[in-house]
């Protein structure tokens, strides 16, 4: 079968095996700036049902003795109608944010800002890409490049 991506319209239960295979074909580590375009190709494919949106997020997890975890994610967010609803339930729908996720154990947290930035905030897509890539937290990611510092592809559920 030989569908055009743009046809192909992502849901809950596609997008993960979707963005996986652009990421696979193109060959990239999954650094943060290697693998941003081959996010945002998948983020510019139609959503079946309600697209969400993108955002960064940046969180930060303080707990044990290992120091601070800085978590970075790209994610798009989609919507379906609930597979499990019953029927006097039309309503119901299932939210996934899919996406990439990067995380860093820091020996400190000075300088870190926990935040969620989503692309229709601003004027154009291109200004979301620059001003994440402006972030520090975004800054501090492209030093990383020991392997295990390769982020991984996630599905959450908000």
């Amino acid at each position: 079968m030989n569908v055009p991506l743009d046809q192909v319209p992502l849901n809950t239960a596609t997008a993960k095996p979707w963005l996986e295979l652009l990421l696979a074909a193109a060959g990239v580590p999954l650094y943060p700036e290697s693998s941003l375009p081959v996010f945002l190709q998948w983020a510019a494919l139609p959503a079946q049902h309600i697209d969400g949106g993108v955002s960064f997020q940046v969180a930060l997890v303080v707990e044990g003795s290992d120091g601070p975890l800085l978590s970075l994610s790209l994610l798009r967010e989609l919507t379906d109608p609930d597979p499990h609803a019953l029927p006097d339930q039309p309503a119901a729908t299932f939210t996934e944010q899919v996406g990439l996720q990067w995380n860093y154990l820091l020996e400190s947290e000075a300088g870190v800002t926990v935040q969620e930035l989503w692309a229709d905030e601003f004027e154009s897509i291109e200004t979301f890409v620059e001003t994440v890539r402006n972030l520090p937290e975004w800054q501090l990611a492209l030093t990383q490049r020991d392997l295990s510092q390769e982020g991984m592809v996630v599905s959450l559920h908000p």
